[in-house]
C-alpha cells in the first residue's frame, strides 16, 4: 500500500481503496502478469529491467508478477468487502485486451502493459474502470456493465498528446 501526499491536492497511491459517501474509489497500478513464454522479450524490451531496481538488485520479471499477483488480490479484496452503490477502480495498467489499441494489438511485448481480467470484470459489480498506459486514447467502452474511461496525455517529446481531453468528463 502506498499513499503517499505530493502537494495539497495531490496523492501517490497504489493499492489503496477509499470511500466517499456511495463511491468506493479502488487505486492500484494493476501491474500486468509477463507469461512465461513471452518473458524474454518483454525482459529485452522494457526499460524497467534496467532502469529499476528492487533493493540492491535488478527489477525482474518475476517481481513484476508478484505485483500483478498483489494487486489483483487487492482490487478482488477491495470490492468484495465493498458496501457502496458505485465501485470506481482507477488503475495504470489495462484491464483488458478489448481496450488495445489496434497498432499493438501483435506486440510481443503486449503482456507488460495489460493485465486481462474478464473474469474479474464479469464477476464483481464494477461501475467504472480508468485506466492508462498504452498512451493511446480509445473510445470509452463497455463490458458487463463496467464502462471504461481513459485519457492519456503519453509522452509529450513524442507528441503522443493530440488526442488528450483537456475538459472534465462527468460520469
Amino acid at each position: 500500500m502506498l499513499n503517499e501526499k505530493i502537494c495539497e491536492n495531490v496523492c501517490l497511491v497504489n493499492n489503496v481503496s477509499i470511500q466517499r459517501e456511495y463511491v468506493n474509489f479502488i487505486f492500484s497500478t494493476l501491474w500486468s502478469k509477463i507469461w512465461p513464454t513471452n518473458r524474454q522479450n518483454v525482459k529485452r524490451g522494457l526499460s524497467d529491467f534496467f532502469s529499476i531496481k528492487n533493493g540492491d538488485e535488478r527489477f525482474t520479471p518475476e517481481d513484476f508478477n508478484d505485483l500483478h499477483k498483489k494487486a489483483v488480490q487487492f482490487i478482488e479484496e477491495s470490492l468484495v468487502r465493498s458496501t457502496s452503490e458505485i465501485n470506481l477502480i482507477a488503475t495504470h495498467h489495462v484491464p483488458t485486451l478489448n481496450l488495445y489499441p489496434e497498432e499493438y494489438k501483435n506486440s510481443s511485448i503486449n503482456n507488460a502493459f495489460v493485465s486481462e481480467q474478464a473474469d474479474l470484470i464479469e464477476l464483481y459489480d464494477i461501475d467504472y474502470w480508468i485506466f492508462g498506459h498504452h498512451h493511446v486514447n480509445v473510445e470509452e467502452f463497455e463490458m458487463h456493465n463496467t464502462k471504461f474511461l481513459t485519457n492519456q496525455l503519453g509522452y509529450v517529446s513524442f507528441e503522443e498528446y493530440h488526442d488528450y481531453i483537456t475538459r472534465v468528463i462527468k460520469v
